[in-house]
């Protein structure tokens, strides 16, 4: 069994409690999407988005967006 600190679990939990609901992700492109969280990926959190809109009013019915953009995440509800 491997060794979780708690901080890391906190996080892991706390964001868990994003999925199927609404969020705002900012990427580092200066990109905006608005979206229904489907799932991540962890540790890198890649993530999957539903009926999503972006800043420049586009629609999409799913966006994955790599980790490695991510600059935030925010809860829309």
């Amino acid at each position: 069994m491997s060794y979780v600190d708690p901080a890391t679990r906190r996080f892991a939990s706390e964001f868990s409690t994003f999925l199927d609901k609404w969020v705002i992700v900012k990427t580092s492109t200066g990109r905006e999407y608005k979206g229904f969280l489907l799932g991540y990926l962890s540790p890198e959190l890649s993530l999957m988005l539903g009926d999503v809109q972006d800043s420049r009013g586009n629609k999409f019915p799913r966006v994955v967006i790599s980790g490695h953009f991510v600059s935030e995440i925010i809860l829309a509800e």
